[in-house]
């Protein structure tokens, strides 16, 4: 990776963000470019205000802002077994809900702001206060169903799956029956929402969060009809299978 090729862009949103968090300075070498230091934040939520500092580390993918950045804790403060990844990057939210958030403010400011500071706060807060400030998703695959039954406002695997079918395959059509078992046409019931999610991430992505799925749901021996199986999986099997023979 040279260093050179990263957009402008990404140099400008980093002498920004340096210049607003005075604490972080940009850690640039010829294999990646990060931003790392103490983060100093004030934040509040009901009631509780916090003031705080974490030593943090951002890392800037070469393909941002497609790809969002990561950030560590490194100065040990942090649990390993809070919301953290086996390479010790923070689990900020599910994928759908941290393209959400950062959709409103598409910089690493937006990052550091909407992402990264409700974390911290989060974990704060829990340390004062012995519980999470505004809920907690469970870790991998239940989150990120949980992420999704939160978005549709429904309570049902298997209509997170129809859902994330629709989307993989990008494939909506507004006259189907909607996933959510309403029997109410897909365009007068969660077209809406559905449409909306297509903004924030690629079919592909979806494809992905489904497989995920549909595996957990496999080794847990859950039924799962072959309708909600999304086009695109079926035609890659196949595809693999002809290339095997």
């Amino acid at each position: 990776m040279n260093i050179k090729k990263f957009p402008e862009l990404a140099h400008q949103q980093i002498a920004d963000l340096t210049e607003r968090y005075r604490g972080l300075s940009c850690v640039s070498s010829s294999f990646s470019l990060a931003v790392s230091g103490k983060l100093s934040f004030s934040a509040q939520y009901n009631g509780v205000s916090i003031q705080d500092e974490y030593v943090v580390e951002i890392t800037v993918p070469e393909d941002y802002p497609e790809i969002l950045p990561t950030a560590k804790e490194i100065g040990g403060r942090i649990s390993k077994d809070f919301h953290t990844y086996p390479d010790n990057t923070l689990c900020l939210g599910s994928p759908i809900e941290t393209r959400i958030k950062f959709s409103k403010q598409e910089t690493l400011l937006g990052f550091v702001e909407d992402l990264l500071i409700p974390f911290l706060y989060a974990y704060s807060y829990k340390e004062k206060c012995g519980e999470m400030p505004y809920g907690e998703l469970s870790h991998g695959v239940n989150g990120i169903l949980e992420s999704y039954k939160g978005l549709f406002q429904i309570n049902d695997d298997l209509a997170v799956i129809g859902f994330l079918k629709i989307l993989a395959d990008d494939n909506y059509r507004g006259h189907i029956s909607c996933p959510c078992g309403s029997n109410i046409k897909l365009r007068n019931c969660h077209g809406d929402i559905v449409r909306e999610l297509q903004n924030f991430q690629s079919p592909e992505q979806f494809l992905q969060e489904s497989i995920h799925v549909l595996y957990c749901m496999k080794q847990q021996s859950k039924t799962i009809p072959s309708a909600l199986l999304p086009q695109t999986l079926i035609k890659r099997v196949r595809r693999h299978r002809n290339k095997r023979h």
